[in-house]
């Protein structure tokens, strides 16, 4: 039954959100409820995963006024199923229901308000570096500091996603740790520091990250993918 401020989604596409995920089938952080709800023996000893999806609106609660049946929507949680029920509040409506707009209500506005708005305050000309650019939220950033009119320094660790980085988002300089040595290629390019990070890493790429920055530098940490797998 729904909800009356709730909205029934078909599932159209489902992303996989590294951070969101691991933490909630670990049970860790916003998520440490999961832990007890596995331990009930009833039709509660269950949780959601899939936490940024897209999908069509199949019926709504009485008291839903934001989106109609038939809207294609993005929306947050258990977007891992056929079909989720969400808080109405939590669904955007878009023009479509196709994949590109999986990462909007998760990954982009992480990187717009890190960027604009919590601490980042980047402005025109700023030199902006942006680990795992070609990632979820790191593509979204890509796109908002070019926008800002920043010079954009995006890393990677593929041949392959550093053409993405350069042909298809226009960022100025990509640096693939795999074949470069990050430090010295960020001193190449920003010799006197970079202004804002927008880091997600971890690791001994934040550390790097955290050395290039200028005195009055900015970091914005929104992960650390690379310890995901042991921390």
């Amino acid at each position: 039954t729904l909800g009356k401020d709730e909205a029934l989604i078909r599932v159209v596409y489902a992303g996989v959100n590294g951070g969101c995920e691991t933490f909630r089938a670990r049970g860790e952080y916003a998520f440490r409820g999961n832990k007890e709800k596995v331990k009930k023996d009833d039709d509660s000893s269950f949780f959601g995963l899939g936490a940024e999806g897209v999908g069509i609106v199949e019926s709504v609660g009485s008291d839903v006024t934001n989106v109609n049946v038939g809207d294609a929507v993005c929306f947050v949680g258990s977007a891992f199923a056929e079909y989720s029920t969400v808080p109405s509040k939590s669904v955007w409506i878009i023009p479509e229901a196709t994949a590109e707009y999986v990462g909007l209500r998760i990954s982009a506005l992480t990187s717009f308000s890190m960027l604009e708005r919590t601490g980042g305050g980047i402005k025109s000309g700023d030199v902006v570096l942006i680990t795992a650019a070609a990632g979820g939220a790191g593509h979204f950033a890509v796109q908002c500091a070019k926008l800002a009119g920043c010079t954009v320094i995006g890393t990677c660790s593929s041949s392959v996603k550093a053409q993405i980085l350069q042909e298809k988002l226009g960022c100025d300089h990509v640096i693939n740790y795999k074949t470069h040595d990050l430090k010295t290629e960020l001193h190449k390019i920003a010799p006197d520091g970079v202004d804002v990070v927008l880091e997600g890493v971890g690791g001994t790429i934040l550390q790097t990250a955290l050395d290039a920055m200028t005195p009055k530098g900015r970091l914005l940490q929104i992960g650390y993918i690379s310890e995901y797998p042991h921390n």
